[in-house]
């Protein structure tokens, strides 16, 4: 097993763990991959399968041979060992979700199964057990599909002990349903919930210093300062007025402005509209119309902008329909 043993604290005499250390990276990440290696041994395993042998009874020959009956006794304060049984239950649920592989899936329901089941219950002093795991319904609802995806070759011969367990987990009233998962209605609503850097990787061991060529704060700092004062200015300089019109209408962009009436002329010639676009006839004029309709409709609450209407009505009775509104709004030679 690779995960890590955590640093013990003392409380009124009493050695414990702290539980906090179970929903931390030290444990979630290393658990994780002890998973994820389980997967990858029982598949190992599973393919060598006889056909007149159960694949439960060789998943449990691999859980024993990795360690996974010593695990239980990783925690045994009371208030421990809740938040590590919760995280260890949970841990196992996230992969039996549809994202995941099927085989994947079949192997995390057999280990959260085996690890719910074999709770110490009659040692002395007596350990805590959880009797319910908390899931949410999108969870569980993905949780009781799982058998109809082992259609495959493969996987039909998971497919009975698979079924077998789900029915024992359901009648057992084993679950808690929760709110879906997008709700955050687990508690931590992410695992892990604490990031530690690990002494024995070099790659986290210098989190938190400033590595080579990364900006000071100092610098940081100037740089928004000038992005700010950029940003000033432009609001500046475009809300000024030019004689009776707009600074983007004096000095509008003139590549803009030629790309737009390409594109238009190419638009144009694609629709295949011909003749008075004013019309209702054509694709472009019966646009045309409604727009300016919806215009008009605007016009009372448009002060000042009657230019704008005219411009709009005109533009609707050429070739191009409300396409050439940009005929005339600057100092552009067409």
């Amino acid at each position: 097993m690779s995960t890590l043993r955590p640093v013990p604290t003392t409380t009124r005499g009493d050695v414990i763990l702290d539980p906090a250390f179970f929903t931390s990276s030290l444990f979630v990440h290393p658990f994780r991959d002890d998973i994820w290696s389980l997967v990858q041994l029982y598949h190992e395993a599973f393919l060598k399968i006889p056909q007149d042998t159960s694949p439960f009874t060789v998943f449990k020959t691999v859980w024993r041979a990795q360690g996974w009956d010593y695990m239980h006794f990783k925690a045994l304060d009371a208030t421990s060992r809740e938040t590590f049984l919760n995280v260890c239950f949970r841990l196992f649920l996230e992969r039996t979700v549809k994202t995941e592989a099927p085989f994947t899936r079949v192997v995390a329901l057999f280990g959260l199964y085996t690890f719910f089941n074999t709770q110490p219950s009659g040692s002395a002093p007596p350990l805590l057990d959880v009797r319910h795991i908390p899931i949410p319904l999108d969870h569980y609802a993905s949780l009781l599909s799982l058998p109809t995806c082992l259609v495959s070759e493969q996987l039909l011969p998971l497919k009975n002990a698979a079924s077998h367990i789900l029915a024992n987990l359901v009648e057992s009233k084993v679950f808690h349903i929760i709110p879906n998962s997008d709700r955050g209605a687990q508690n931590p609503r992410f695992l892990p919930r604490e990031l530690c850097p690990d002494s024995n990787d070099a790659s986290t061991s210098a989190i938190g210093k400033r590595g080579p060529g990364r900006p000071t704060r100092k610098d940081s700092a100037k740089r928004s300062k000038h992005a700010l004062l950029g940003v000033e200015d432009w609001m500046k300089k475009t809300s000024e007025m030019s004689s009776d019109q707009h600074y983007l209408l004096t000095q509008p962009p003139r590549e803009t402005l030629v790309a737009y009436r390409r594109d238009k002329s190419n638009l144009v010639d694609v629709i295949g509209d011909t003749g008075d676009v004013g019309a209702s006839g054509g694709v472009i004029g019966r646009a045309s119309l409604e727009v300016l309709e919806r215009l008009k409709q605007a016009q009372a609450l448009m002060a000042g902008q009657e230019e704008l209407i005219e411009r709009a009505e005109r533009a609707a009775k050429t070739s191009s329909g409300l396409l050439g509104l940009t005929e005339g709004a600057g100092n552009i030679d067409t």
